[in-house]
Formats: structure tokens, C-alpha cells, sequence
């Protein structure tokens, strides 16, 4: 009887991009992008992009009415504090743009000798052999005493230099950790035996 956990893993559906990954064996777990992270950038870059423009024109209307009223004169005092306003809203809209383009393929899978990520810069492979250790830094947030929620970010090393860090952006980040650190513990163990 399959359980419901290794049910969902069998059906999902991995990304094209994980299509190179076979080597690495049977899939043991697909980690994608939370929804949050993947919307929330583009919602705020067309909130500030648009605002942006919004003011923009609306400050080009109001020195064109002030110019034909006054002259040329007018246009830089009615102009300059919409320019500004502009490129202060600009510049966090470029970012979250940026920020939903490196963002929309982020992916984790686990597979049976080895896991693969994928991000903006392509799919990187790791073998359980390769990684040197795993560091996580989990942290509990509490305001005035409440509980307010958990935030986790591990670091994987591996031989020959290389550093992932992976963090709540993809969903149940915990678990992908866990999987990882039941893998590559028994490895590590062996290493340091022997040495």
C-alpha cells in the first residue's frame, strides 16, 4: 500500500528543467517555489512601476498646464518633485521585477543519490558524496511574547568549493533539509570515522 506522501511525490509533475537529474535516481521529494514568493514580487513591481508612471505623468500634465499659463519658467518647480517621486518608486519596481524573474523557476528535488536546485543560473546537481557539511540557522520570532513565527536557512558546502543556501522561499524547507541531512549524515559519519 503507498501512503499519501510517496502518492504525491510519484504524481507530481517536475519542471523541464529537472530533466537532466535522472542520474541521480528514483525522486524521494520536489520542493517548489511558494506561491507567496512568486507573486508577491511581480504584485510589487507592477504596484511601483505603475506608480511610478502614474506620477510621472501626472507631474509632465501639471508643468505642461503650468508652462502654457506661466512659460517655460514654471517647468523644473513643477517638474522636479514628480521626477523624484518617480524614480524613488522606480527603482524597488526594477528590483521586484528582477526579484520575480530570479525567482520563477526556484525549485528543489530530492532524488536517491543526490539532490537538484534550480534557480535563475540554471540546475545545479549535488551528489550525497560531494556535500561537507550542512549548517542550519532556524529562528523562532516573538514579539512582545508572542509567538509570531519561524524562519530557516541552511548552507550546504561541497568539495571543491560551492556554497547553496536554501530558506523558507521554497515550500517545507524543514523537511527538504531533513531529507538531506538523513542522506548525507551517514556519509559524513564514515568520513570522520576513518580520519
Amino acid at each position: 500500500m503507498v501512503n499519501r506522501r510517496e502518492h504525491s511525490i510519484v504524481n507530481t509533475q517536475l519542471p523541464e528543467a529537472f530533466s537532466s537529474a535522472f542520474s541521480l535516481g528514483s525522486l524521494e521529494g520536489f520542493f517548489p517555489l511558494r506561491k507567496a514568493n512568486r507573486w508577491t514580487p511581480l504584485v510589487l513591481a507592477l504596484l511601483f512601476l505603475s506608480a511610478a508612471g502614474g506620477v510621472f505623468v501626472y507631474g509632465a500634465l501639471e508643468a505642461y498646464v503650468q508652462w502654457q499659463q506661466y512659460g517655460p519658467a514654471v517647468i523644473s518647480r513643477y517638474l522636479t518633485m514628480p521626477v523624484i517621486i518617480s524614480l524613488a518608486l522606480f527603482l524597488p519596481g526594477v528590483w521586484a521585477s528582477w526579484a520575480a524573474y530570479a525567482n520563477r523557476h526556484k525549485a528543489a528535488a530530492v532524488y536517491q543519490h543526490g539532490f537538484a536546485y534550480n534557480d535563475w543560473q540554471g540546475l545545479k546537481i549535488w551528489r550525497w558524496e560531494e556535500v561537507l557539511s550542512l549548517r542550519a540557522a532556524i529562528t523562532r520570532h516573538y514579539y512582545h511574547g508572542i509567538y509570531t513565527g519561524t524562519t530557516h536557512a541552511y548552507t550546504l558546502e561541497r568539495k571543491g568549493g560551492g556554497r547553496l543556501a536554501l530558506n523558507d522561499a521554497l515550500t517545507k524547507v524543514e523537511d527538504l533539509a531533513r531529507h538531506i541531512q538523513r542522506k548525507i549524515f551517514p556519509i559524513l559519519y564514515e568520513r570522520a570515522s576513518q580520519a
